[in-house]
This record gives structure tokens, C-alpha cells and sequence, in this order.
């Protein structure tokens, strides 16, 4: 079942709302092109799992979480919830001002019973998501790459990596497409010279040549691992 579809089957399993608020995640999603999220929710269990609780700590990480607030499967129950009450993001004159009216809707245990973990870690993604994309100026639906090539690789794509690379200015969007293997050339050579900067800086005892080797096969093996996992995805 395709990620689309799976949208579509909520909405014939369950209320119409759930269908009509998980909508917007499609289209987040979409909008990134991310054939990697697709398929890791597509997947759901315990790597969706493992990227909803990375969407959180990140969050958090960058201040755009509280340290009180609920993780981000539990953001994506409110916002379903709320999006019946007729609460939507364009209601409010910016992301983090939906979010915080999130933090203090309260949910309806009856109507939970009728969401599913990956109902609600997919809107938590995206709640997630469109925080740190609008308080960091990024492109709409960057993160969903970025929560992707956390699942091929959480090693490299940790919290404290993916703060270095916003701390850093690094374009987000050119960064997975470098390790998606989508661009060559002196936009790849660019986008390499800035993550081998970056890597030395945290490793002086090692040598330019040898971190970015090291790059080199952690590009493969995250290229690699991604396509695997849109394979799998495709088979769900």
C-alpha cells in the first residue's frame, strides 16, 4: 500500500475527519518529494517509531519543543483531534502559535481509540516538521528529507549532527540531496567541502583526506539504506 493510499484508507476506516486533517500530511510530505518518509510510514512500527521520537528530540534539542510538552505522536493526536473543532494552522498567524494552542487542547479518549500509531506519528511528524521548517526559514517539507535519511541512517544523522548543520547554516535541502546521490558536480563538491569543514572541526586529529573518505561511505551506505527502505516500503 502506497503512502496515498494509506491516507485514503483512513478515511474509509474511520470518521471522514481523520482522513480530511491527515490530509495535509500527504501533501507535506509531497511537497518534499520524500519517497524515504513515504516508505517509512508506509513501513510504521518501530522505525516509524525511531523517527517520531528523533522528530521530537530535535525539537527539543532547538528549543521548539518544551521540555513539558507531550512527544510528537502525541502533538499529532491533538492536531487531528483539533482539526475536527475546526483548529487549523492557517487559523493562526504563524506555525508556533498553532502549536501552543496544541499544547493546551484537550483530547477526547473516544475518539483516540479510532487513530492509529501511524495516524498520529505521521501528523506528529508533520507538526514537528513545520515547527522547525518556519522558525529556521526552510523550504516547506525539508525536514520530511531529513527525518528520511535519519531512518537510513541514525548514526550520522543524529541530534547533535543535524544541530551542527542547522547551527552551521548548511542548506538543509542541498544536503539531502547530496546524500540522495541527486546532484554532481560543483553543487555536490560545494555541499562536500562544507560537511568535511564541519566534521574536522569536531575531529582536528583527523586529516581533511581521511574525513572525507569517511563521508564518502557514509553518502553510500546512506544512499544505499534509503533505497532499500523504499523498496520495502513499496511491498507494504
Amino acid at each position: 500500500m502506497g503512502f496515498f493510499s494509506f491516507i485514503g484508507g483512513a478515511l474509509s476506516s474511520a470518521a471522514s475527519w481523520i482522513g480530511n486533517a491527515l490530509g495535509s500530511t500527504a501533501s507535506w510530505v509531497g511537497n518534499a518529494l520524500s519517497r524515504g518518509l513515504e516508505a517509512c510510514i508506509n513501513i510504521g512500527g518501530s522505525i516509524l517509531s525511531r523517527i517520531t521520537r528523533f522528530a521530537g528530540d530535535l525539537a527539543r534539542a532547538l528549543g521548539l519543543f518544551k521540555p513539558y510538552d507531550p512527544d510528537a505522536e502525541q502533538f499529532g493526536e491533538r492536531a487531528l483531534q483539533a482539526h475536527e473543532a475546526g483548529i487549523v494552522p492557517e487559523n493562526f498567524p504563524d506555525f508556533e502559535s498553532y502549536v501552543e494552542h496544541l499544547r493546551h487542547f484537550e483530547i477526547d479518549p473516544e475518539k483516540s481509540k479510532e487513530l492509529s500509531f501511524e495516524q498520529k506519528a505521521a501528523k506528529g511528524l508533520e507538526i514537528a516538521g513545520r515547527l522547525m521548517e518556519e522558525k529556521l526559514g526552510l523550504r516547506e517539507g525539508s525536514m520530511a528529507e531529513i527525518f528520511a535519511l535519519h531512518a537510513a541512517n541514525p548514526e550520522y544523522f543524529n541530534v547533535t549532527r543535524l544541530r551542527q548543520l542547522l547551527d552551521g547554516g548548511l542548506d538543509i535541502d542541498a544536503i539531502a540531496a547530496y546524500f540522495e546521490k541527486r546532484i554532481g558536480g560543483a553543487e555536490a563538491l560545494e555541499i562536500e567541502d562544507a560537511l568535511v569543514d564541519l566534521e574536522h572541526a569536531t575531529q582536528p586529529e583527523k586529516n581533511p583526506d581521511e574525513v572525507r573518505q569517511e563521508l564518502w561511505r557514509t553518502v553510500d551506505t546512506t544512499a544505499q539504506n534509503l533505497e532499500n527502505l523504499i523498496r520495502k516500503g513499496a511491498t507494504q
